[in-house]
């Protein structure tokens, strides 16, 4: 993928991103693939403002979020405006005020950038671009499984192998954590070190707070409650509290929803996962794809976020992170060689070349007209650059010279150079032919 060298980015902000054509190609291919998952399942797109009042926004962000949000004055009024550091907020004011009265369930869809400051070490990008989906009213587990199967068929048309998602419940560990029986500032280190999977820093805290050697231990077996759905049966046995149960019966529903979707296999259950622990309010899961050792998206409820701007409803989602799934792309290299056009129209542009051209486009091509006369060699060459796979000339002698009519063409594939004279329709549906034997490459 072509992306600007390491001297010319020191030209951009930080966390800021220039993307080149082939790049840039890549990423409408990925946002027009998950558009077309989301609409086919009847998700409808939203597209919400770059910059908000913060005061309007803030009570849907957190104290983390508008830490790492960039503010500017608005020149008019002076008001404190925020550069879009999350588009779910946003979503969910729309939710309670422009669509409070639209019908639930209410599906919509986004594909937007963020811009949240990162500690340049960190390793993080301040500009993110989304694209997400919002599933509003419903609160049983068949709607947290349709969002959870939803972003695995949008990972499946990306065509990334081995994707998994990996789920847990907030509720879970709010039902854990009220069985240690710690104090708030107990609750508060207890949840640090959880975060950290720091076993023996867990297990200390439990005896500091007067639980036993075997209290301890069974307690602190909360990190290990990865697996696949025998987890469950675990987990019972690790904490018994009725918080942790209603987790435990919503896991079980949606893990049994999975396998309706055909995705069990696909399903990893992590109850020690407490990301996001103070945003979401249920379900929450992962997105993961095979040997990227990050994930590249989330998502899970949170039932909460559309009553701080009005009505209350039930809700849940989630987001991708596209440039992360562009580098998972580029390292299981499953990204198709890039073109800029399906053919050369190797001549200067007249009449009669442009007429070719417009019905070449017309019929379904992507067509580059070339701008003088040159000869095919010339062409070839210029069509190897850019990787374009054909090359069309006007004519009937296979050289672009003498009978130039919109009905005969000659068209050269470039790999073997072998030529045929054909008519517009017939040369157009030979290269539609070849291109749909090819994955998709995102340039059309």
């Amino acid at each position: 993928m072509t992306r600007p060298k390491p001297t010319d980015r020191s030209l951009l902000p930080k966390g800021m991103a220039t993307l080149l054509p082939e790049a840039t190609a890549v990423r409408r291919r990925l946002e027009h693939a998950a558009f077309s998952v989301l609409r086919s399942w009847g998700y409808e797109e939203v597209v919400t403002p770059l910059f908000e009042y913060l005061d309007v926004i803030a009570p849907g962000l957190g104290p983390g979020l508008i830490e790492k949000a960039y503010t500017v004055a608005d020149r008019g009024t002076g008001r404190v405006m925020v550069l879009r550091p999350d588009v779910t907020p946003q979503v969910a004011r729309m939710a309670a005020t422009l669509l409070r009265d639209a019908p639930r369930p209410m599906r919509l869809c986004y594909g937007a950038n963020v811009f949240r400051y990162e500690d340049e070490h960190a390793g993080h990008e301040r500009e993110i671009v989304q694209i997400g989906a919002e599933l509003i009213g419903p609160s049983d587990p068949s709607a947290d499984a349709e969002i959870v199967a939803l972003a695995m068929e949008v990972l499946d048309r990306f065509g990334l192998p081995g994707a998994t998602v990996a789920m847990g419940h907030v509720g879970f560990f709010q039902g854990w954590l009220a069985a240690t029986g710690a104090s708030p500032e107990g609750a508060a280190l207890l949840e640090e070190a959880v975060a950290k999977k720091d076993r023996t820093r867990v297990a200390d805290l439990l005896r500091r707070d007067g639980h036993g050697e075997s209290g301890a231990a069974r307690l602190a077996g909360l990190l290990d409650l990865i697996g696949g759905e025998e987890v469950l049966d675990r987990a019972a046995g690790v904490v018994d509290h009725p918080t942790a149960r209603e987790a435990l019966d919503v896991l079980r529903d949606v893990v049994r929803q999975m396998r309706c979707y055909g995705l069990s296999k696909s399903v990893v259950l992590d109850l020690a996962e407490i990301r996001g622990r103070a945003y979401y309010s249920g379900l929450i899961f992962e997105l993961f794809a095979e040997g990227v050792g990050y994930e590249v998206g989330r998502g899970g409820r949170y039932d909460a976020l559309i009553g701080r701007f009005g009505p209350s409803c039930p809700s849940t989602g989630f987001a991708i992170h596209l440039e992360r799934l562009q580098q998972a792309l580029d390292r299981v290299g499953s990204e198709a060689a890039y073109g800029a056009s399906d053919v050369l129209l190797a001549a200067a542009p007249d009449r009669a070349s442009i007429r070719i051209a417009r019905e070449l486009r017309r019929l379904g091509l992507r067509v580059t007209l070339w701008t003088e006369e040159a000869s095919r060699p010339a062409a070839a060459d210029y069509a190897r650059a850019l990787n374009i796979a054909w090359i069309v000339e006007p004519g009937s002698n296979g050289h672009g010279v003498g009978d130039r009519t919109a009905a005969k063409v000659v068209l050269t594939e470039i790999r073997t150079m072998r030529s045929r004279r054909l008519s517009t329709a017939a040369a157009a549906s030979a290269v539609l032919a070849r291109r749909a034997e090819r994955p998709d490459d995102g340039s059309r």
